[in-house]
Order: structure tokens, then C-alpha cells, then sequence
């Protein structure tokens, strides 16, 4: 995996077919980033199109777009993970969360 430390952020890593499998026959270049802050912006589209860009100029070979997905990475303001009962459940419900993704 590469990523830089532009702002916003971009990670590159390839996956290779696997014989058997139901992978494709060629290796697959996953492209991610164009983050934001979750629930600050509705532009989906307008990422998928700046991170289709951005691969482009680095990587010109690159052919069709095959798949696009969108998450959520909690990152919380202070850096810790979140881990005990959720406080919005019943006492027996446990969570964890916040675990950053990336750092």
C-alpha cells in the first residue's frame, strides 16, 4: 500500500487475480481517499471524479472504473478509541469504535 500526505489524502494498492477464484483475471488498482469529515459534506460525486482524476495523471494505463464505495472512519477529536458500553443501549451492549483508520 502507498499513500501520500497530501490534504486531502490518497492511497493506492494493487490486487492481484487469484486462479480459482472470482477475482478478475487482471490485477485491480484500488484507489481511496478524498476525505472528509463525517456528516460535513454531500458531494460523493464530485470525490469519485477528483480521485478518477488523480488517478488518471499518475496512472494513464488505468482503463474503466470497475467500482465505487463510500465509508465512514471515525476519527475522534482526541486520537482514542471509544471502547465500553454504548450509552444510548441497554447495559449489556459493548461498542468500539473510533479507531481511526489511518494513523
Amino acid at each position: 500500500m502507498y499513500w501520500d500526505t497530501g490534504a486531502p489524502y490518497h492511497y493506492v494498492r494493487l490486487v492481484g487475480a487469484k486462479p480459482g477464484g472470482t477475482a478478475p483475471a487482471h490485477e485491480l488498482l484500488i484507489v481511496g481517499g478524498e476525505d472528509h469529515k463525517t456528516g460535513q459534506a454531500d458531494d460523493a460525486g464530485t470525490r469519485y471524479a477528483l480521485l478518477e482524476q488523480w488517478t488518471r495523471e499518475r496512472f494513464p494505463l488505468a482503463t474503466e472504473v470497475c467500482f465505487r464505495w463510500s465509508g465512514q472512519v471515525m476519527a475522534p477529536v482526541d486520537g482514542l478509541a471509544f471502547i465500553g458500553r454504548n450509552p444510548l443501549d441497554d447495559d449489556n451492549v459493548y461498542i468500539a469504535t473510533g479507531f481511526s483508520g489511518t494513523a
